[in-house]
């Protein structure tokens, strides 16, 4: 991490502006610190580890061989403190989030430059994919980080990605080689971002994975700078939903070490029906019935990253769906402009506005 960007950082419980306890440029082991309340707050591999205390127990469990090394001022044990909309059920989900896209994101790493070329163009369109040229941008879920690479392809001044889970460790990474990327281990509900600082926020497959969706994007509007833009793309209804969600309250029970072997065989049925439209597209007068099969913008995926897709529709614990009109009452509540929501394969929705 490097220390010219801690401005940008505050202490993710009291919304205060974080300090380092080292004098030095590059932060690979160390500690920020906020001298409002007392917390703490590790700097692990480069990764600034900002979680509010609902979650950072189970971050020093989880890492606790990193975490001996570290002699804390506000103990983890004493770290109590939580939102009025944490309830024991919200904080579940949210453990359970983390651990499974952490699992998932460490597991599933290397895709190809074409499928995420390809995906970030798709998602962001209508937008031209330079939308992001010379600003700050804050990535609010980058899963494998496969848009990081095109942040700064189309000149993004700097990106901040953060993820929930260990999934941080394998997208740090990915993207050391970037000199414009800091990668943070944060949570959407208490975003560790000073207000006003970020030109383009988006959030990618992500808040519909929240187990409060709608506040979880409220969380996101106040580090956008006036003027500044928001992005989303979330999932939208369509005929197959209520066969996933029935699949997916069984499977996303079921243990870890087990569900990368169920994705494969569930991956299966995509490839089946990339080679259906592959083959209709090649065989004359067919290409009409081609574009009847369903799921076909899964044919540019390799296996691999039709079973990755698996394991986020089905392996994970919280999944929403939406339409138009519940997705444009967001936004217009945030009191956002230049509105838009655009369908993306007729199961999904882009959605932008202008804060």
């Amino acid at each position: 991490m490097n220390n010219s960007i801690l401005e940008y950082f505050v202490c993710p419980v009291c919304k205060k502006s974080l300090q380092c306890r080292q004098n030095c440029d590059i932060i690979e082991t160390g500690v920020l610190f906020c001298s409002e309340c007392g917390r703490d707050y590790p700097v692990i591999r480069g990764i600034p580890r900002l979680l509010p205390d609902s979650l950072m127990p189970i971050l020093a469990e989880q890492l606790s061989e990193d975490f001996s090394s570290f002699s804390f001022s506000y103990p983890i044990k004493k770290r109590n403190y939580r939102s009025d909309f944490e309830t024991d059920d919200f904080i579940k989900k949210q453990i359970s989030t983390m651990t499974a896209f952490g699992y998932e994101w460490n597991q599933f790493t290397e895709f190809t430059k074409e499928f995420t070329h390809n995906e970030y163009i798709r998602t962001l369109s209508p937008f031209p994919p330079d939308i992001v040229k010379n600003k700050i941008v804050l990535e609010a879920g980058t899963g494998a980080g496969i848009f990081i690479d095109w942040f700064d392809h189309y000149d993004a001044s700097h990106i901040f990605g953060m993820n929930l889970g260990l999934d941080v460790e394998s997208v740090n990474k990915k993207t050391s080689h970037l000199n414009t990327v800091t990668i943070v281990q944060g949570d959407i509900f208490h975003l560790p971002f000073a207000d006003k600082k970020i030109d383009f926020v988006i959030s990618h497959g992500v808040i519909h994975h929240l187990p409060n969706p709608e506040k979880g994007f409220q969380k996101l509007i106040p580090a956008v700078k006036d003027r500044g833009e928001i992005f989303i793309w979330v999932y939208g209804k369509d005929p197959i939903v209520p066969i996933i969600e029935l699949l997916r309250k069984i499977l996303h029970k079921i243990p870890k070490s087990i569900t990368k072997t169920l994705s494969w065989f569930f991956a299966l049925t995509l490839l089946f029906l990339k080679i259906v439209y592959l083959a209709l597209n090649k065989i004359p007068g067919c290409k009409k019935l081609a574009k009847q099969v369903p799921y076909k913008q899964y044919a540019v995926r390799s296996f691999r990253e039709m079973q990755c897709t698996i394991m986020d529709k089905l392996f994970v614990p919280v999944v929403n769906y939406y339409d138009k009109p519940e997705l444009e009452s967001w936004f217009k509540s945030a009191g956002l402009k230049n509105i838009s929501i655009t369908s993306r394969d007729g199961n999904s929705w882009s959605c932008y506005g202008i804060k």
